[in-house]
């Protein structure tokens, strides 16, 4: 009897947590080619510690993430996947450019695995292996059910999309339409860990234990998605109770009858030698500001709340006939064809307008003189900048960030904020050498909270444009959040910018009258519980004199001795159907109208040039990037640049 009553309670218990934790790690099928990982090393040799985070000094993870934000969404059986599949392909490329964000959106829009309600690992790996999957800057996470039409073979805006400049003019959402061909991933193979039949032994006959076969597939492979019996005390680790109030800091729970209900990732292991106790660290998506930076340690072998029981594991490559190569073999034959002697390659499909809106943009004549500077250290020298220098590979290793699309999930004038956070994401990896956690700053509050420019020529602020000058002044003073605390929306939350508590830092909680919104609320209250972290600038600057020469030089110094620099370009039609090269105008426009990074520079068969990172999606140019001719004011880029140098942590 007392044991019927037990079995009724934790039933109640899990009905009452489905309707908040709603993943579920099954698998419709298995495809599994080889042998298992542990089959093929010997399990005695695998190290006491494993953590992707830390592999001699370098973090071979992606960013974290966050389902719950601009609304509560129950999708981590996306995230969950998705994060294991996006390290994979990292460690797969020995942390080599470019880090990979796949899209959760897009499983949402088309039902590829489940809902806001919830889902399924199995679903995901079903529809990336049937369709294959984009990265985010196709498509932005909004965390709403099914918000375009998605058909993955049709004409729908669901998989892939830019959005254009209305007709209205400032502040005008514009058209989104449907981006042909973008670069899609799919699955090789993928299965349970703990699958199969008479493999329970090493390459060296030794037995093996469940616990063994999870090290093994994450030791030779990556994280792996699994199951877990969520519950309050998991969700308030690190929030609302310190993790120190657990000994080592190592979370424990049992419940009688663990039934998985949220997907996390296991990302590596560990021994605590004080408590004698192993454990798995583990990656959630539930924010940077819950647990360690969005990480726990939880305790092997039992008293973890089932962890161990259902994960699984998958191999992301890239999908044949798609992405940038195809759409530029394309464009590179029409123009041998044409017997071009250009640099570049365009792609004639893309439209004046497109990406860019001519009308009603602010081109100003001038840089603006209103905003100030702080240099308190020697500038770097021309004379000690090295011969080239490449973010995405300084001396093999790359410290770029991942790229942005400013212009989904609507059009959106806010270059000038991801112009200078691109660059000092950057920066903030090559001062910290890329360890654990990475940078990765929210564009958004800077849309919510920065005020207009002071000069108006600039932009009326947000989404309405701004002056990039004046982002490193308001970075030294007032800071910046992570994106888990304000990920991007592409639109004015603040008519007056004058941002609350919540256009900062915001997390929320399923609500009890059906409006996903309602039970949002602001980070860092009360006191000591809902922490979050703020990245600040030190020492900003400018290279904006008329002397055009000295300031390309001064880019060099600068770029080659501290890292990526926020610029403004003119952009005309053709830089808009750039798609490869090194660009080259032909129109003498020097008229500033959006802000970008520059990144590097090098030279070509002869031919100097400026390596750019734009923030319209990677469908663009060269992957989301650009290359410039170096030694003119080409688009104006050596007319108005600027830099921040990371500063405190806080």
């Amino acid at each position: 009897m007392m044991k019927s009553t037990a079995a009724a309670l934790l039933l109640s218990s899990a009905t009452v947590s489905a309707s908040k934790w709603n993943g579920s790690p099954a698998l419709t099928s298995e495809k599994i080619i080889g042998a298992r990982a542990h089959q093929l090393i010997e399990i005695n040799a695998l190290p006491a510690d494993h953590d992707w985070r830390n592999i001699n000094g370098t973090n071979y993870l992606t960013e974290s993430r966050n389902q719950h934000i601009p609304q509560y969404c129950g999708s981590c059986w996306a995230f969950g996947t998705l994060s294991s599949l996006n390290d994979r392909l990292k460690i797969a490329s020995k942390g080599a450019y470019p880090e990979v964000i796949l899209a959760p959106q897009v499983l949402i829009n088309c039902g590829g695995g489940g809902s806001c309600e919830g889902g399924n690992v199995g679903g995901v790996f079903d529809y990336m292996s049937s369709f294959g999957l984009p990265d985010e800057t196709c498509q932005n996470y909004e965390a709403k059910d099914a918000l375009n039409p998605c058909n993955p073979s049709g004409d729908t805006t669901g998989v892939c999309e830019t959005c254009s400049p209305g007709s209205k003019g400032p502040g005008d959402p514009g058209t989104c339409t449907k981006i042909v061909n973008p670069q899609m991933w799919t699955l090789d193979a993928y299965g349970y860990v703990l699958s199969g039949e008479n493999n329970n032994k090493d390459i060296k006959g030794i037995e093996v234990s469940n616990s063994d076969k999870l090290k093994a597939e994450i030791f030779s492979n990556g994280p792996l998605a699994c199951g877990i019996h969520a519950t309050d005390e998991l969700e308030a680790f690190g929030t609302t109770v310190p993790i120190n109030t657990y000994p080592g800091s190592i979370f424990n729970q049992s419940v009688f009858f663990p039934m998985p209900n949220h997907i996390l990732s296991i990302t590596g292991w560990g021994m605590d030698t004080t408590l004698n106790q192993e454990y798995w660290i583990v990656r959630n998506s539930w924010g940077t500001y819950w647990g360690d930076n969005g990480y726990m340690k939880i305790n092997m072998g039992g008293h973890n709340l089932g962890i161990e029981g259902s994960c699984s594991w998958a191999t992301p490559t890239v999908k044949n006939g798609t992405g940038t190569n195809a759409r530029n073999a394309r464009t590179l034959t029409a123009m041998k064809t044409l017997k071009t002697l250009k640099t570049y390659t365009t792609d004639e499909t893309i439209q004046p307008g497109t990406f860019f809106d001519y009308k009603n943009a602010p081109r100003p004549t001038q840089p603006s003189t209103t905003s100030n500077t702080r240099v308190v250290s020697p500038l770097p020298t021309y004379e000690d900048a090295p011969s080239s220098f490449d973010v995405r590979d300084v001396n093999g290793i790359s410290y770029a960030s991942p790229s942005r699309n400013q212009h989904i999930p609507q059009y959106c004038g806010s270059c000038w904020t991801h112009g200078p956070t691109s660059a000092l994401n950057d920066r903030y990896q090559m001062t910290r050498k890329n360890i654990f956690p990475h940078v990765f700053l929210a564009p958004q509050m800077l849309v919510n909270c920065m005020p207009p420019p002071a000069d108006t020529t600039q932009g009326a602020g947000g989404c309405l444009g701004g002056d990039p000058s004046e982002v490193g002044p308001y970075l030294h003073k007032n800071g910046i959040v992570h994106e888990t605390c304000q990920n991007y929306q592409a639109k004015n939350l603040y008519k007056d910018f004058k941002c609350d508590a919540m256009g900062v830092c915001q997390n929320c909680k399923p609500s009890n009258n059906g409006d996903p919104k309602k039970n949002c609320f602001p980070m860092g209250a009360p006191a000591n519980e809902n922490n979050f972290t703020k990245y600040y600038v030190d020492e900003h600057g400018r290279i904006n004199s008329t002397d055009y020469a000295a300031n390309a030089k001064q880019m060099v110094a600068e770029i080659g001795a501290r890292g990526p620099i926020h610029c403004a370009v003119c952009v005309t039609p053709a830089f808009e159907k750039y798609s490869g090269g090194i660009f080259e105008d032909t129109t003498n426009c020097t008229t500033l109208d959006h802000s970008i990074s520059i990144a590097g520079y090098g030279t070509e068969n002869g031919k100097d040039y400026w390596i750019g990172r734009n923030s319209w999606g990677t469908y663009w140019g060269e992957d989301g990037w650009f290359r410039l001719a170096r030694g003119t004011n080409n688009l104006g880029v050596a007319k108005d640049c600027g830099w921040m140098t990371p500063g405190k942590i806080e």
